[in-house]
């Protein structure tokens, strides 16, 4: 697993910075264990089957930060059984990882980062453990930041990534970039950034590799009415085959937070590869988005998400909100997939120790190409409640309804797929 090879990063980095240096870890894992009940495991309408599914999970929390490291590691790693033998028993892991060593404070610092997911191949297809599959992202380099003024500094970095998909196909890509800026501060809570990249992806299929000049300019500030980060940009692919590529991009965050709500609207269009595309960290990582593609490609990402969450009807009951657009452009399959989503979660604190919770999901999936044209939506309501024993042990109950309406393709009605679940779930926090 690439997460072993963060935490080796991890232990070197430790000896550099000698022997005395006294750390400050903060350190938390739970083990938990789950049974679903399901009434289709294969998400089919012409093979249903009953099964129930074991899971073990084991989660690691662990972070420091100080003038010499940065580091932070949060993994979840699972073990499924399936007790009617119907799929293959799986080892999992989802989660990231990221160590910085500032070498030299404020001036050159060296980074390790992994990502790593568990999530589906190919959206055409039923979401079931057989259309799934794990997949890695490692990065690592240097960074040299050099003083012109006070309020002006040049940047420079190289990075080394390689992503990799455990499929049939065992998917991988290499991508090596290397990049020069310059960023002024405008105010104390105003910074402008220019950027210029030069990367270089290989495949393992040699014709689809290619090569990408990136220019980016970055406004990011912190005022009294929100942080807001915006930068506009012009990528050129060329690729092995001779064909070349331009594509604009931007990335726009906005957050907003109140004393009891939050706001946050982010709007990102790059022209990047699509192995390492769907690795995704932060809070996307379990999000519609999250994909672990056989593909060996170059896409244009272009992606849009809101979210909301505020108390109501009191501070016991709490609304949360988002909706997302993702519309995918892959460049030489000539293949085009554009995903909306809209999710509502009402929770509620029925006393100091039980909570209850309502959530509806709805996906609607475009397919565009030569082999497949059709648009599938799907519907997901779910019930939950948790019950927290004491500080450390919390029981688990969640029923949910799944409803996947297949679209009409090439003159072919297909079925319509539904499945219910019923998952109890006990997690004890032992760290």
């Amino acid at each position: 697993m690439h997460y072993l090879r963060t935490l080796s990063a991890f232990v070197v980095l430790t000896v550099n910075l000698g022997v005395n240096t006294v750390f400050a870890i903060e350190l938390g894992a739970s083990a938990a264990q789950s049974v679903e009940v399901t009434d289709n495991a294969h998400s089919t309408d012409d093979n249903k089957a009953s099964e129930a599914i074991s899971t073990t999970t084991l989660t690691t929390n662990l972070s420091h930060r100080s003038s010499e490291l940065d580091m932070s590691f949060n993994y979840a790693l699972d073990h499924v059984r399936y007790q009617k033998d119907r799929f293959d028993d799986t080892n999992t892991v989802v989660g990231q990882g990221s160590v910085t060593w500032y070498m030299v404070p404020g001036r050159v610092e060296w980074f390790v980062s992994d990502v790593e997911s568990y999530s589906i191949v190919d959206r055409r297809q039923a979401d079931s453990p057989d259309n799934r599959a794990q997949s890695s992202s490692l990065s690592t380099g240097p960074k040299v930041i050099v003083a012109l003024s006070p309020v002006d500094s040049a940047i420079l970095d190289a990075i080394y990534t390689k992503s990799t998909t455990d499929n049939d196909s065992k998917s991988k890509s290499f991508v090596n970039s290397g990049s020069v800026g310059w960023t002024h501060l405008l105010s104390e809570t105003k910074q402008f950034a220019i950027k210029y990249t030069q990367s270089k992806t290989d495949f393992d299929d040699n014709g689809n590799n290619f090569k990408t000049n990136t220019v980016t300019g970055t406004l990011d500030a912190n005022t009294a009415s929100g942080s807001f980060v915006v930068g506009i940009g012009r990528t050129r692919l060329d690729r092995d085959s001779g064909d070349s590529t331009d594509s604009n991009s931007f990335d726009i965050q906005y957050v907003k937070n109140w004393l009891t709500s939050a706001l946050s609207i982010s709007a990102k269009k790059e022209l990047t590869d699509t192995v390492s595309a769907f690795n995704l960290s932060g809070t996307q990582a379990n999000s519609i988005f999250s994909q672990s593609l056989e593909l060996e490609d170059s896409v244009i990402l272009s992606t849009l998400e809101v979210s909301y969450n505020s108390p109501i009807f009191g501070a016991l009951t709490t609304l949360g909100v988002s909706g997302s657009f993702q519309e995918e452009e892959f460049q030489t399959l000539n293949d085009v997939q554009r995903i909306k989503g809209l999710e509502v979660d009402l929770s509620h604190r029925l006393t100091q120790y039980i909570s209850l919770s309502i959530t509806y999901d709805y996906q609607r999936v475009q397919f565009d190409s030569v082999e497949t044209k059709r648009i599938d939506r799907e519907h997901t309501l779910s019930l939950g409640s948790d019950y927290n024993m004491s500080k450390e042990l919390k029981l688990s109950v969640n029923l949910s309804g799944n409803l996947r309406k297949i679209g009409r393709e090439q003159s072919i009605d297909l079925v319509d797929i539904e499945k219910n679940s019923l998952i109890f779930s006990a997690s004890y926090q032992f760290l």
